[in-house]
């Protein structure tokens, strides 16, 4: 059962949308931090950011927020004058408030009258003309100012212009900003900019201040301060007119996607039995920094050298021979629009003989191309003569909250083990509301479990009383996947038995039980691969998560690749072999259910909590027994059903079926595919020990028997030998 965003949109209640729109416009600890409220972006995208809906299309995201209303509420709450002391009434309908501003600045489904009347009668679409009972209007903003403005700190300070000659109206016609025509004036002159702008924020500001005099006077007023914030060190990300020119960048790229972005990224990761072979390089870019959550590219350091969709920023580096990496999360080395910092690790990537032959370790990418062993940043700096960063990169003054299990959009996984820590600037005051339990490591808090589901605010105070904050949602459990990763046409299956010819399964008469502890001692690990499922993931991001819950005895170092296997035989991973190149990815495989006889069936595939509550919910209503076998603390549980209506169930979730069979195994060697490679130009790389389960890099000391041997070249994938 996926589902989409626009399906969630549509599932919202009132009281979501109204706790949203409060928080969102209302509190302190909103996006718009402790900014003074003097204006509502309530245009179709400044609603879907409030209800975290960015990617639904304006007729949507409209459509559904206009489902809270009838004409008789819109009569009874915005016809009706109240008295300046019942602000809690207005506050506990404060989406009616939102709807008297939507009428004034949205372009979308209104029509083209400039007659707030007959906007609003054409939002609410019953066929009635334009409403006119709009008599509260003014009371009703009037009484929420003074209400909330007595609240203190939690709420933003409202400040209401003045109506004019709008009596009724006036204040939601104001407070409307941008109206429909300045979004319109900005979005022209952001469409007309060159690509160059778009480099960093400074250029941006320069080009837009340039232009500056097709803006209305209010919005010519807020780059100017936006420009002396800028100026000033501070952060633009609370600033409301920064968070328009982001929102207007966004539906651009969306109705003509460019590869020129204001933020972008690029990581590599390492793999291989010795941690030192480059896997996989990754490309992101937006204009929003969520967006660098899910590259857009990702594929060998080869093919990045001919990328034709490359940002023009990371184009440059590439061009330039050299280019420095500074160690991330999730085992990523990464540079991105962000000005490095000096304390971090760094790795230099170079075909410039002259920094190459600085490096104390190197290895060999392809196309005279070389990695650095790891160093300070400061030192690759001294080796690159400054060289390998971004011109575009800009003061990184910003709060960072990095590490741990990302779920996207200010979303992270709060399981032990895989909670994010906290980058601060140095001499900095940090504050966190609720208060969080936090061990503090230099200038990086670390989050002390446990913590509970929640959304904190996370602020960081400069000496100059300069205040930057980031939201934070910590969930329990991952939420159900939208979109399952498919294999690229790169890679191609590492196939090992086949089933489809097989003889189907009949276990009829096999009794079924749950058994042992569920959750068990891997269920964070499996909940952290679970949220990670949108993307193929590189082994070594795999083997961090699962070290995190894995006893650390010496004895038990390898016990990470039987956990893999087990995973992979369970149907919760899949292995993708490179065609052309050594290393694989994989892949998290979305649940199905296998029969393996009559009316019995196993669950395959990844079933974290969501999936497998969703599971007993549906299992349930048609009278089909789920049974739980986790006897083992270190293996995904094995998920078995009993009953009549299985296939009906499948359909239900959404997943498929398939029928069980025995695999078709021939006898060794006709059971190994056909390699016409042989051992010429390899080298060996290692040779198979029984104890402790591994190739080992020494020759095998007993030779009287088969011997597996491991070879290897730098352009091919490996090829095994037995002799």
């Amino acid at each position: 059962m996926q589902k989409t965003e626009e399906s969630i949109l549509h599932n919202l209640k009132i009281n979501d949308w109204l706790e949203s729109l409060q928080n969102y416009y209302l509190r302190t600890d909103g996006p718009y931090g402790a900014t003074k409220l003097a204006s509502l972006d309530v245009t179709p995208a400044g609603l879907a950011a409030a209800v975290d809906a960015v990617d639904c299309c304006d007729e949507v995201v409209l459509k559904a927020f206009m489902a809270l209303f009838s004409r008789s509420s819109v009569q009874k709450i915005l016809g009706t004058k109240i008295h300046e002391s019942s602000g809690l009434y207005a506050y506990k309908n404060f989406h009616y408030l939102v709807l008297s501003c939507v009428a004034a600045a949205t372009t979308t489904n209104a029509g083209d009258s400039n007659q707030y009347r007959e906007r609003l009668g054409a939002l609410l679409n019953d066929g009635k003309g334009a409403e006119q009972k709009v008599d509260g209007v003014n009371s009703l903003w009037k009484a929420l100012a003074i209400w909330i403005n007595k609240k203190g700190d939690l709420y933003r300070e409202i400040v209401l212009p003045e109506p004019g000659s709008w009596t009724l109206i006036g204040y939601a016609a104001k407070l409307a900003y941008p109206s429909r025509k300045d979004r319109a004036y900005l979005k022209k002159i952001l469409k007309e900019l060159p690509d160059k702008a778009l480099d960093n924020q400074n250029i941006l500001l320069n080009y837009l201040k340039s232009w500056s005099y097709r803006l209305p006077e209010r919005m010519r007023d807020d780059l100017a301060d936006l420009i002396r914030c800028y100026g000033n060190n501070q952060s633009l990300e609370t600033h409301h007119f920064w968070q328009l020119i982001e929102n207007i960048l966004v539906e651009i790229s969306r109705e003509q996607p460019k590869h020129f972005t204001l933020l972008w990224s690029i990581s590599v990761s390492f793999g291989g039995w010795d941690g030192d072979e480059l896997e996989d390089v990754f490309m992101s870019r937006g204009n929003r920094r969520a967006e660098l959550e899910n590259p857009f590219w990702h594929g060998t350091f080869i093919q990045l050298l001919t990328e034709y969709r490359t940002p023009p920023q990371i184009k440059k580096l590439l061009d330039s021979g050299c280019i420095i990496l500074c160690e991330s999360y999730g085992g990523l080395w990464t540079q991105d629009d962000r000005k490095p910092k000096e304390k971090q690790k760094a790795i230099i990537l170079s075909c410039s003989e002259k920094i190459v032959r600085n490096f104390k370790k190197s290895l060999k990418l392809g196309h005279r191309w070389y990695c650095s062993e790891t160093m300070s940043f400061n030192s690759a700096l001294q080796i690159t003569a400054g060289k390998g960063i971004s011109d575009s990169n800009h003061q990184n003054t910003q709060l960072r909250i990095e590490g741990g299990i990302s779920l996207g959009r200010g979303k992270w996984l709060s399981r032990p083990g895989y909670l994010p820590n906290i980058h601060l600037e140095s001499n900095t005051e940090l504050t966190t509301s609720p208060e969080l339990k936090l061990e503090m490591m230099g200038n990086i808090a670390k989050i002390i479990e446990p913590i509970t589901e929640g959304k904190w605010r996370i602020e960081q105070k400069q000496k100059n009383n300069q205040v930057a904050f980031k939201l934070v949602q910590f969930l329990k459990n991952a939420p159900l996947i939208m979109k399952w990763p498919e294999r690229s046409d790169r890679y191609e299956a590492a196939v090992e038995l086949s089933y489809e010819d097989g003889i189907p399964l009949n276990n009829s008469e096999i009794a079924l039980s749950s058994s042992a502890h569920f959750p068990n001692s891997l269920s964070d690990a499996l909940e952290a691969i679970y949220a990670r499922a949108g993307a193929p993931r590189s082994e070594t991001e795999i083997i961090k998560i699962l070290k995190t819950v894995l006893p650390d005895a010496p004895k038990l170092k390898y016990l990470v690749w039987d956990v893999i296997r087990s995973l992979e035989e369970a149907g919760w991973l899949e292995q993708d072999i490179k065609r052309s190149w050594r290393g694989r990815v994989w892949r998290v495989l979305p649940p199905r259910l296998v029969a393996t006889g009559e009316n019995i069936a196993l669950v395959e595939g990844a079933i974290a909590t969501a999936e497998f509550d969703l599971l007993k919910v549906e299992a349930e209503k048609i009278g089909i027994n789920v049974y739980v076998n986790a006897t083992s603390p270190f293996a995904a549980p094995a998920v078995s059903l009993i009953g009549t209506e299985l296939q009906a169930l499948a359909e239900k979730l959404g997943w498929s079926f398939v029928i069980a069979r025995m695999p078709v195994m021939e006898t060794a060697p006709i059971c190994w595919p056909l390699e016409n490679r042989t051992d010429m130009g390899r080298k060996l790389a290692g040779v198979w020990k029984a104890d402790p389960g591994l190739f080992a890099s020494e020759p095998q000391q007993q030779l009287n028997g088969p011997i597996l041997s491991r070879l290897v070249r730098e352009d091919d994938r490996d090829v095994f030998l037995i002799k």
